[in-house]
């Protein structure tokens, strides 16, 4: 009998031990309560098996943070009308593929034709003094690995030299949960801190775009140094953030951190002008249908990158409402469904300017204004906007060349003031539009080389849309809510796509 009971217990299997989770997944399996981890063992497993099944999926699929159990921490989360537990398991359950779109918009930053250059001076190795990396960091905030995805924005000012365009503000935002339908999520500020000019000699605050001034920066008490500035980002973020901005590149450079998995709204967004890039207003515009930036007032760094974070919401939400559940970790049919998303327009607007190259400097911004307003034959009395001059200090002790944006009160306008100059010298950009050269008064300006003056005017997406904008009715009813609206690929009450508008 005895033998028989030691053969029967021989018999009896030892369970298979659970194999350890990875960081992100354990981060987010031991940041549920014990009443969603009862919910989700009700509704289809515990959550380890769901870890242990998010494994074996390719590299690129990795889990969002789960919603809280108030709908209100869950990063692109939408909460619709179930309750707040299922809620909850849907934001979880479901965060695998929408991560992995992310992951595929990551992906998508780093293989633009334009990172590499515009990335240069945030990938030193080594880093140089003062700089800080996010490489196997981790955050103290958001959870042990930190918020899953945060939105960047900095102001900056130029400071006396040797010190130049510097860090002014900086502020990280992350979107709580929205409810379906409306276009706008609610903005959750992490930080927003002013910062001290270095040397405390400010010689341009660019009131326009930052809306500073000298009071600005009178309460020492309220300004960060670069480094506490740096320790304040680096307690929302670890290296396995991911950090949304527009033109990211200048944000961390000012900041001077290094830190790999960004999503550049500025690259991953792509228009027929392959080698330039389309402002956050005008991006936001095109893909949203909605007004971020107001004109003659300053931007506010908070809303500028939330904004960002709204155009990664609004692609990973179109590519799960087309794409089924089990294909979104499929690359190529993600790929494919992103390509059209991530593809916008050129702005009709752009119609309207003449973009003004490689001026040479001479004298005072306003006199080289002037005389390139003389050069192209507009008299000051024309109803036209000239941005500043901005020179850039050129490479290798060349001389200094600016750039201005000249906008006409119509593309006609614009067509004409381009046709009546010489087209001696003329050619195409690298994106095909055409420019004319053009020189400064030798009279006023001895010696000065030639400049370039280019026009979007005859470029086929541009001729194109301002035919259909002229046929186009003035307002249009939403065939989701019914509201007469102005004609833009998305309803600006209910946020329901116009269809082709």
């Amino acid at each position: 009998a005895a033998a028989a009971a030691r053969a029967a217990k021989a018999k009896v299997t030892t369970p298979t031990p659970i194999p350890p989770t990875p960081p992100m997944l354990s981060s987010v399996v031991n940041g549920l309560d014990s009443t969603k981890r009862a919910t989700e063992t009700v509704a289809g497993g515990s959550a380890a098996k769901r870890a242990r099944a998010a494994v074996a999926t390719p590299p690129a699929m990795l889990p969002s943070h789960p919603a809280s159990a108030n709908g209100t921490e869950g990063d692109f989360t939408f909460v619709g009308g179930a309750s707040a537990a299922a809620a909850a398991v849907a934001g979880y359950r479901g965060g695998a593929g929408r991560h992995a779109v992310l992951e595929h918009l990551v992906a998508a930053t780093a293989g633009a034709s334009g990172y590499a250059d515009a990335y240069a001076g945030c990938r030193w190795n080594p880093l140089p003094p003062g700089w800080v990396s996010t490489e196997g960091h981790r955050a103290s905030l958001g959870g042990s690995a930190g918020h899953a995805v945060v939105g960047l924005d900095c102001e900056m000012v130029d400071a006396a030299p040797p010190y130049g365009t510097s860090l002014a503000r900086f502020t990280l935002v992350k979107l709580g949960a929205a409810v379906r339908g409306n276009p706008v999520a609610e903005r959750v500020i992490l930080v927003d801190k002013l910062v001290s000019p270095p040397g405390r000699v400010v010689t341009d605050y660019k009131h326009a775009v930052t809306g500073f001034s000298e009071a600005t920066f009178e309460d020492e008490d309220c300004l960060l140094s670069v480094e506490a500035a740096q320790a304040e980002i680096l307690k929302h973020v670890s290296a396995d953030t991911v950090v949304v901005g527009h033109a990211l590149q200048h944000d961390l450079e000012s900041l001077r951190i290094a830190h790999d998995r960004v999503v550049d709204t500025a690259l991953v967004f792509v228009s027929p002008l392959k080698h330039q890039t389309i402002g956050l207003k005008d991006t936001v515009f095109e893909v949203l249908g909605q007004e971020c930036q107001e004109d003659g007032k300053p931007h506010i760094s908070a809303e500028d990158a939330a904004w960002a974070l709204e155009l990664v919401r609004h692609v990973i939400d179109r590519v799960d409402e087309r794409l089924p559940y089990l294909q979104r970790t499929n690359h190529a049919a993600v790929q494919n469904h992103l390509r059209p998303v991530l593809t916008i327009p050129i702005p009709l607007h752009f119609g309207c300017r003449l973009n003004v190259h490689q001026i040479p400097e001479q004298g005072h911004k306003v006199a080289v204004l002037k005389a390139v307003l003389a050069a192209l034959g507009i008299p000051e009395s024309a109803a036209i906007k000239a941005r500043p001059i901005t020179f850039k200090s050129a490479k290798h002790g060349g001389a200094n060349l600016g750039s201005t944006v000249i906008t006409c009160s119509s593309v006609e306008e614009a067509s004409r003031i381009f046709q009546t100059l010489s087209t001696a010298g003329m050619k195409n950009d690298k994106d095909g539009l055409p420019q004319k050269k053009l020189f400064l008064n030798p009279a006023q300006f001895p010696g000065a080389r030639h400049f370039w003056v280019k026009a979007y005017c005859s470029h086929p997406s541009i001729t194109s849309r301002t035919a259909a904008a002229a046929a186009a009715p003035a307002m249009c009813a939403c065939p989701q809510c019914g509201a007469v609206v102005p004609p833009k690929r998305f309803c600006c009450e209910c946020g329901a796509p116009m269809g082709a508008v």
